[in-house]
């Protein structure tokens, strides 16, 4: 590795610090099972609604057959929920919203309708509660919405972001401890400790099952 100007504990502690990366990523989205943990798209305490159907008598909830006006209704829906549980607090209007990879690419690419250039998440970003209601509002895709619903449906995920509403603590980066040698190999110990994600006030958060 040395001849192709690679250092090797270069290459590990690179290697090391992402996987501590993808662990802490994990830890905040959906916790680990071995513990009983949960995290921001999968806590118990959250309420958890399901999308509106496309069609009145219709069972397809998915945004895939919807258009540009349902996704919103199911958007201002949710938003509306979590505002009126909070008694209309300004300081509990969503501001931040998380959906599966596959529904994010379908607002970007998809259009409001045929003859028009907006996108579905420009629309939607354009025309939510939180906006009309002086707020700004972020829509990010996040890979762990994917199955985290009931019955291993596709969910998104509503909360106010702030620290003194939801947090989680990183009480130790991670760093490298010093070299041990025994039993005739080198020891590099790695260190790192985070608390599980805290929801202070719960009712600030809403789930949708089913887009």
């Amino acid at each position: 590795m040395r001849q192709v100007g690679r250092d090797p504990q270069t290459f590990l502690d690179k290697g090391i610090r992402l996987h501590c990366d993808k662990v802490i990523d994990r830890n905040v989205y959906r916790g680990f099972e071995k513990t009983k943990s949960t995290g921001l798209c999968n806590n118990p305490d959250v309420i958890r609604t399901m999308a509106l159907p496309a069609t009145g008598g219709g069972v397809d909830t998915q945004w895939s057959g919807k258009t540009a006006d349902q996704i919103l209704r199911d958007v201002n829906q949710i938003i509306s929920d979590v505002w009126t549980d909070n008694d209309c607090s300004s300081d509990a209007l969503p501001n931040h919203i998380l959906v599966p990879v596959e529904q994010f690419g379908q607002l970007v690419t998809r259009k409001v309708s045929d003859d028009s250039e907006r996108s579905i998440l420009t629309y939607v970003l354009e025309n939510n509660l939180s906006r009309q209601q002086g707020g700004d509002l972020i829509i990010s895709p996040c890979k762990w919405c994917r199955g985290a619903g009931s019955g291993g449906r596709d969910r998104m995920v509503v909360y106010m972001n702030r620290v003194d509403r939801i947090c989680f603590n990183l009480t130790q980066p991670l760093r490298r401890m010093g070299t041990e040698f025994s039993e005739m190999r080198y020891k590099i110990p790695y260190t790192a400790q985070f608390s599980e994600v805290r929801f202070l006030y719960p009712t600030t958060v809403r789930y949708m099952d089913g887009i």
